[in-house]
């Protein structure tokens, strides 16, 4: 039991902060970072962005490793630049598998880390979007200390449960002999609220677990999705014009000069070619997004005032009313500006696209806890029960004519930026639907 508590401890600490912690120093690399060893003004840069976003109190030291055992960055600049090849959980990182191990630091690389005291060393692979082998590793010390409290104040708690346990067994013992038939109703009465409260926990467990596995697959599905999707559009894009320029040859050389077999339905016939051939190209175009979603070049910006932007470009439909709440305190938060306009667009596109017959587009954005939050807020036929849980899914769609990739690249772009979207009903009306964004603010000092 005690092997069982200090083990969850542990994967606590690594997925709290080393999780978070490697997406974004993911997000800030390129793979040039991890040829040469930083110095200077790139290590100055490089060091803010992990003090502001990555180091917390508990973090005793952090260094990025280069393939052939270099060290390209460590938070201790006399350690940059030294080669440690030969480390055993570097070689199972660079091997792809997150290594762990907590002990007093003793290896030559860890010479100036021996006063830290025992620390949880974490070796997480790094790995560039579209590649399979790691291109270096990203290791965090963390402080065990208070990992150690945790579990010791975990196994005193189990501990002294289990000896409650006894001494309300015991006790219901003497009320069984004093009492007879009352003390075993109560007995029987505790039991039952506690299976009760068993069974929730084991299906909230459950549903976090199915739910932590339909990601999973989500996010392999996507990647592989995205492959084959850039190979089709390229495929199909050149023999499309081929057939839009044959049609407007065609057209152009029997229809206005009165070719000799020219028929009354020739010219009705060749516009038909040329809408679908634009109409497939519009589902290239998206299959292209779709493939083409890059890591964030993350810049700060103000979230409500980039909205307010891009909608402006927008196209707007007849009988739409665009209404606006946005704080004039909103919080800062680190974006890619390209992305998150192509994430409004198509948000305000589809809420659009609900409201056939008019209707009015509602845009907030507000402060809420650590985040930006931003809705769009339509007043549209909404979204059945049956899609909520279904619309973000590549390849799923409920229009005529769509390629289900829009809501599902709008979820990527999100995620990368450690933000949620989620959609509901409009509570606020008879019908339409709220989607809802999170981004991580950047919260005043």
């Amino acid at each position: 039991m005690t092997e069982k508590i200090r083990s969850d401890a542990i994967d606590n600490l690594v997925d709290e902060t080393v999780g978070s912690s490697t997406i974004r120093v993911l997000a800030a690399l390129t793979l040039d970072d991890l040829e040469v060893a930083m110095t200077g003004e790139r290590y100055d840069r490089f060091h803010k962005f992990v003090q502001d976003f990555v180091v917390s109190e508990r973090t005793a030291r952090i260094k990025l490793w280069a393939g052939d055992g270099t060290i390209i960055y460590s938070n201790d600049p006399n350690q940059v630049g030294q080669r440690f090849p030969n480390k055993e959980n570097l070689e199972k990182a660079l091997a792809g598998k997150t290594a762990i191990e907590i002990k007093i630091p003793e290896d030559a690389d860890n010479q100036r880390e021996r006063h830290l005291g025992t620390l949880v060393e974490v070796y997480v692979p790094i790995v560039f979007p579209g590649a399979t082998n790691p291109s270096g590793v990203f290791e965090i010390y963390q402080y065990y200390a208070p990992t150690a409290d945790h579990i010791a104040s975990m196994r005193n708690w189990v501990f002294g449960g289990i000896g409650m346990g006894f001494a309300v067994l015991y006790l219901g013992l003497v009320f069984i002999v004093w009492g007879g038939w009352k003390t075993i109703k109560r007995q029987q009465a505790k039991l039952e609220s506690f299976n009760s409260e068993l069974e929730v926990m084991v299906r909230v467990k459950t549903a976090e677990l199915n739910e932590a596995q339909d990601e999973l697959v989500r996010t392999e599905k996507l990647a592989a999705l995205g492959q084959v999707s850039s190979g089709i559009a390229h495929d199909l894009r050149n023999p499309l014009g081929g057939i839009k320029n044959a049609a407007y040859w065609l057209k152009t050389h029997v229809t206005d000069h009165g070719g000799i077999y020219a028929h009354p339905k020739l010219e009705q016939f060749l516009d038909i070619i040329d809408q679908q051939v634009d109409r497939s190209n519009d589902y290239i175009t998206d299959l292209m997004n779709f493939a083409s979603v890059k890591a964030p070049a993350f810049v700060e910006t103000n979230l409500g005032e980039l909205l307010k932007n891009t909608l402006a470009t927008m196209e707007k439909k007849n009988d739409i009313k665009l209404s606006w709440d946005i704080s004039s305190e909103l919080h800062p938060a680190i974006v890619d500006v390209a992305q998150f306009q192509r994430v409004f667009l198509n948000l305000a596109n589809n809420a659009q696209e609900a409201m056939p017959d008019g209707g009015e587009l509602t845009l907030t954005a507000s402060n809420v806890k650590n985040y930006v939050e931003l809705e769009f807020i339509d007043t549209g036929a909404g979204i059945s029960d049956e899609n909520l849980g279904n619309i973000f899914d590549p390849l799923f769609t409920t229009k005529v004519q769509g390629t289900g990739l829009g809501l599902a690249v709008c979820h990527e772009i999100i995620k990368k930026h450690g933000g949620t979207i989620s959609a509901r009903r409009n509570e606020r009306s008879s019908s339409g639907s709220v989607i809802e964004v999170n981004i991580p603010a950047i919260l005043p000092t």
